[in-house]
């Protein structure tokens, strides 16, 4: 059963919908990709490591895709959303909704894309976390 979402944005609108929250339950939809394509034609990141390690993340997905390497451009993020705080009570009822969905994920892509190792911080970079503020 998917958790009702209890937390909003500043501007009024929920922080997940049921829909975005069905689309991060990752494994089934590659699973379904898998059905399709054949295994060498997937590149799998961590959506950190293109904030982490932007040159590296890049270099792979050129290097995947057979195109030439390049420099990234300088950091300028856009679209970078203001969240407002997140209640504990919902990062917990989120991480506890994912918690097995994402140990299917970890058996499908392996040990980097373990997301119950710490989900609370990975739910928190992505929310906000009220105790950098």
């Amino acid at each position: 059963m998917i958790p009702a979402i209890t937390a909003y944005r500043t501007d009024g609108f929920p922080i997940a919908s049921v829909a975005s929250i069905k689309r991060g339950v990752y494994h089934e939809q590659i699973s379904r990709w898998r059905d399709f394509f054949p295994e060498e034609s997937f590149l799998f990141l961590r959506s950190d490591m293109l904030s982490s390690s932007p040159g590296e993340a890049l270099g792979r997905i050129f290097d995947f895709l057979d195109l030439p390497a390049m420099e990234p451009p300088p950091d300028t993020r856009r679209n970078v959303g203001r969240w407002s705080d997140v209640p504990e009570k919902t990062i917990e009822m989120l991480a506890q909704y994912f918690e097995e969905p994402n140990r299917h994920l970890t058996e499908v892509l392996g040990p980097d894309f373990n997301f119950n190792e710490r989900p609370g911080p990975l739910l928190r970079q992505r929310f906000g976390d009220k105790s950098s503020r």
